[in-house]
């Protein structure tokens, strides 16, 4: 059952929403009551909404919202004194919520949104004296309304006390300059956008997604997948593979050195590797083993992984750790990824 909370009531702290077990509270950011970190903003941020938001993962509605009262949460998240943290409700269970840092995280998150330009509803033109933080700010709004605005500063560059008045440790100028910054190189490069055959978004990519991405675009074509796989035969006396991402031990297989017909040869020979796959407890482990490795080979690819080195070990490196780390390459192949198979200490014995 969902439980709906008292409007009324309620003040906004989301205590009961993430203490609840159960999960049977929903908190809805269009509450009437105001909370009370939002009744100390001074700017009127709507708090508990744009947390509300960004919790469900809408940064973009959020970000929206937060330009609606004020356009630059970037600069207010690192500057403002946030009355908002001493009158959370939060302070009652543990401690106040960082409302100034998600402020500042969104805000240089915004920066990099595309921003598109107001329409222009009115002919009359307004002349915006100052390009401090209040003529900055009645710029925006004025063109958010439609006129076409108009900034006179007489000091070099806009930002007024935001710059001449606010120390670089407290407000790093290239905050101040990012924002004009990237208008002017989206300026510069629209006529290579339009020209542009594919556009790629990095703003919320990491660096594997980015590289799965251009490999979409401008790979071969192929349908071999973009990683590597080497698998290497090696003995454990002589130590493990330090490149080796992953390490199986297969110590426990039956063991053909004591054969002495098959002590000389290697697991490459037909007579160590049908010894070697000639128990049952073999194939039951290359069953879990190429059931383990063919959940995982996407996994890594997905990641953006280029390169995975399996180590598979025996004693000496010669007989067992050989004729599995053959058999897992052939699987690998099948399976379409480029496999090599390396045998470090095949003929040291």
């Amino acid at each position: 059952m969902i439980h709906s909370i008292d409007p009324a009531a309620c003040t906004g702290c989301g205590t009961c929403t993430k203490t609840c077990p159960l999960d049977v509270f929903r908190l809805e950011p269009a509450q009437e009551a105001l909370s009370p970190c939002m009744a100390a903003c001074p700017a009127g941020v709507d708090i508990r909404g744009n947390h509300y938001l960004i919790q469900q993962g809408h940064l973009g509605e959020a970000a929206r919202r937060y330009r609606i009262v004020q356009p630059f949460p970037a600069i207010t998240g690192r500057v403002c004194f946030h009355p908002c943290e001493e009158k959370c409700a939060r302070n009652h269970v543990d401690e106040a919520v960082n409302i100034n840092a998600v402020e500042q995280i969104m805000g240089d998150w915004d920066l990099k949104a595309p921003l598109e330009k107001p329409a222009r509803r009115h002919i009359t033109k307004v002349a915006v004296i100052g390009s401090g933080p209040a003529g900055l700010s009645c710029a925006w709004f004025l063109a958010q309304m439609g006129y076409p605005v108009t900034v006179f500063e007489a000091m070099p560059l806009p930002g007024g006390m935001l710059r001449y008045g606010i120390p670089d440790y407290r407000l790093p100028q290239e905050v101040l300059d990012r924002d004009e910054a990237v208008r002017q190189e989206r300026t510069v490069l629209a006529p290579v956008r339009q020209r542009a055959e594919y556009i790629i978004d990095t703003s919320a990519l990491s660096t594997a997604k980015l590289r799965g991405e251009v490999l979409r675009l401008f790979g071969d074509g192929g349908s071999t997948p973009a990683m590597s796989v080497s698998v290497i035969s090696f003995g454990f006396k002589y130590g493990i593979p330090i490149e080796a991402d992953l390490v199986f031990d297969v110590r426990f297989l039956p063991n053909p050195y004591y054969i002495a017909e098959l002590r000389h040869q290697t697991g490459l020979d037909e007579g160590v590797y049908s010894f070697v796959f000639g128990y049952q407890q073999t194939k039951d482990f290359m069953a879990h083993l190429e059931s383990l490795i063919g959940f995982l080979l996407p996994q890594y690819v997905e990641e953006g992984k280029a390169a995975l080195v399996i180590g598979i070990g025996c004693t000496g490196g010669q007989h067992r750790s050989v004729a599995i780390t053959k058999a897992l390459a052939d699987f690998i192949k099948q399976k379409g990824y480029q496999a090599t198979e390396n045998h470090r200490d095949m003929t040291r014995a």
